[in-house]
C-alpha cells in the first residue's frame, strides 16, 4: 500500500502562486488579443462576474500576505518600512500601501470572522471595507470596556447582509447600528457636518472648479430641484435633440445616465436664472442682483473680448463670440471712458497720439497673421480707463416685444428644438453694436446651445425670401459648412 507525501504547506503555496501567475499572464494575453469580442454575449457576462470574484480572494490573500509581512518585520532590500516596501517593490501608492495594512491589522484583531468569510469568498473585498471602517466608526464613542462585545454582535449580524445583500443594503445597516449604539454621537455628527458644509468655486481654464461638501438634507433639497427641472424637460419633450431619448433599449439608458450630470449642470444654470429674473433676491444699490459683462470698445475691436465678473474672484476672460452671445440678451449700460496715463509723471504714453488705424496704413504695422504689432503692447496690458460718462440701460427686448416674439417664434427657432421659449434668448440677427434694431424683425428666438452654435460659426442664420419679416420662418438656421469648405 503506497500514500502521496502532503507537500509542505509553504511550498504548495509558493507553487499556487506560480502556476497563478502563468495562468494569468495567459488570460491577460488573450483579452489583450481581444478574445472578448470572440465569447459569446450571453457568456460574457458570467465569465466577468467570475474574473472579479477570482480578483477578490487574490486581493484577500494579498492582504493577508501583507499582513504575515508586517508581523514578521523582515523585509527585502533593507527597507525599514512595510509601507515604503509596498511603495517601491510591488509599486502600490502610498494611499493603497496605508489600506492594505490597515485591513490587515483589523482583520487579524478585531474582525476575524470578516476575514475567514473574505478569505472562503463568501464576501467582496469592497463589503469588508465598508463593514471593518464602518463598524470601527459607528463604536468610536461607544465606551472601551463593551466595545468588543458590541463588535462582535455587529460583525455577526451585518456578515450575512454583506454576503447576501448589496453594498448600498450594508451602509443602511452600518448607518442603523450607528444611530442605536450612539444617538447623541448622531446628533452631534449632524450639527458638525452643518458645520462643516461649503461650496468653493475656482476658476480654471476657461471654467470654473466646483467642489464642496453638503448635509444629507441641504443635498436632498438641491437634488430635488435638480431633478424636477430635469425630469421636467423630458416630461414635456424640451430637451435638446442630442438629449432626446430614442427608444426603450439598454443603450438609450445608458446614454441617458451618462448625460444626467450635463443636464444637471444646465439646470443649476436655469434655476439661477429664473432666480435672478424673479427679483426674489431683493436689490442692492437699488438695482436687482444681476451678471456683469465689463466690455471696451477698443478691446472689442483688438478681438480681445470682455471680462465677466466672478464675485470674489478675478475677473474672467471672455472670447468675442461668447461676448456677443451674452450681449444680444442683455441690458446695456453705456460708460463713455479713456486710457488713463501710463507714465509716472500722468503723461500719457507717446504711443497714445499716434496713428489708430486699423488697416495698412501709417502707425501700422500689421504681420501677415493679422496681428498689429504695433499695437501688441496695448492689446496685453490693461492700464485702466477714466470714467468720463455713464448713460442709460438699453438693448434687451422690451416686455411687449418679449411677448410677441414669444408668441411669434413659439420655441427655440433652430430646426428640430422645441425648447421652452423661457429658457430661450433673444438673439439680434444683425448685431446690436452693428446698427442692428432690437425690434421684431431683427430678433430670433434661440436656445442657449443653439445660441453658442450661431456666435461660434457653428450655424448661421439666413432670410427666406418666401416669408416677409416677422413671419415665424423668416429667418432659417442651417449648419455652417466646415472651415475647409468655407469661401475665403
Amino acid at each position: 500500500m503506497t500514500s502521496t507525501p502532503i507537500l509542505d504547506p509553504a511550498a504548495r503555496a509558493a507553487e499556487l502562486i506560480e502556476g497563478v501567475g502563468v495562468l494569468l499572464g495567459e488570460l491577460a494575453d488573450l483579452s489583450a488579443g481581444g478574445v472578448w469580442g470572440q465569447v459569446p454575449t450571453a457568456c460574457t457576462a458570467d465569465l466577468v462576474t467570475t474574473v472579479l470574484a477570482q480578483r477578490d480572494l487574490l486581493d484577500a490573500v494579498a492582504v493577508d500576505g501583507v499582513r504575515a509581512v508586517h508581523v514578521a518585520g523582515v523585509l527585502p532590500d533593507g527597507h525599514v518600512s512595510t509601507k515604503r516596501w509596498l511603495e517601491t517593490g510591488p509599486k502600490v501608492a502610498g494611499p493603497t500601501a496605508a489600506a492594505l495594512l490597515a485591513r490587515g491589522r483589523d482583520l487579524e484583531t478585531d474582525y476575524a470572522a470578516t476575514r475567514s468569510a473574505w478569505l472562503a469568498g463568501e464576501v467582496t473585498g469592497d463589503a469588508v471595507r465598508e463593514l471593518t471602517t464602518g463598524v470601527t466608526r459607528a463604536l468610536r464613542r461607544v465606551p472601551v470596556e463593551h466595545g468588543d462585545r458590541v463588535r462582535s454582535e455587529a460583525e455577526a449580524i451585518l456578515l450575512p447582509l454583506a454576503s447576501s445583500g448589496t453594498i448600498a443594503d450594508l451602509k443602511r445597516g452600518i448607518a442603523r447600528l450607528r444611530v442605536y449604539v450612539d444617538p447623541d454621537g448622531g446628533a452631534q455628527a449632524q450639527v458638525g457636518a452643518h458645520d462643516d458644509q461649503y461650496l468653493r468655486l475656482t476658476p480654471i481654464g476657461d471654467g470654473v472648479d466646483v467642489a464642496g461638501f453638503l448635509t444629507g438634507e441641504t443635498a436632498a433639497a438641491l437634488l430635488t430641484c435638480l431633478d424636477q427641472t430635469v425630469d421636467g424637460w423630458y416630461r414635456t419633450g424640451t430637451l435638446h435633440p442630442e438629449d432626446q431619448p430614442t427608444g426603450d433599449d439598454g443603450t438609450d439608458r445608458l446614454r441617458r445616465r451618462h448625460r444626467r450630470d450635463h443636464l444637471n449642470a444646465l439646470a443649476i444654470a436655469d434655476l439661477a436664472r429664473r432666480c435672478l429674473d424673479s427679483g426674489s433676491l431683493g436689490t442692492r444699490h437699488d438695482q436687482r442682483p444681476h451678471v456683469t459683462l465689463t466690455v471696451h470698445v477698443e478691446d472689442l475691436v483688438h478681438g480681445i473680448g470682455g471680462t465677466l465678473r466672478l464675485p470674489g474672484h478675478a475677473e474672467q476672460l471672455l472670447p468675442p463670440a461668447s461676448v456677443a452671445r451674452i450681449l444680444c440678451d442683455a441690458d446695456l449700460t453705456t460708460v463713455l471712458t479713456r486710457p488713463t496715463p501710463r507714465s509716472a509723471d500722468g503723461a500719457a504714453d507717446s504711443r497714445d497720439t499716434r496713428s489708430r488705424d486699423t488697416g495698412t496704413g501709417a502707425g501700422s504695422d500689421r504681420s501677415d497673421d493679422g496681428i498689429d504689432l504695433d499695437r501688441l503692447a496695448d492689446v496685453i496690458a490693461d492700464h485702466g480707463r477714466e470714467v468720463l460718462h455713464v448713460g442709460r440701460a438699453h438693448r434687451t427686448a422690451p416686455t411687449r416685444l418679449r411677448k410677441a416674439l414669444e408668441i411669434r417664434d413659439r420655441h427655440c427657432a433652430a430646426p428640430g428644438c422645441r425648447i421652452d421659449p423661457s429658457r430661450c434668448e433673444a438673439h439680434h440677427v444683425q448685431e446690436w453694436e452693428r446698427d442692428g434694431a432690437t425690434d421684431l424683425d431683427n430678433l430670433i428666438l434661440l436656445c442657449t446651445r443653439h445660441h453658442h452654435a450661431v456666435h461660434e460659426g457653428r450655424m448661421r442664420i439666413a432670410r427666406d425670401p418666401e416669408h416677409p419679416p416677422g413671419h415665424p420662418d423668416h429667418w432659417q438656421l442651417t449648419p455652417a459648412p466646415p472651415p475647409r469648405e468655407r469661401q475665403p
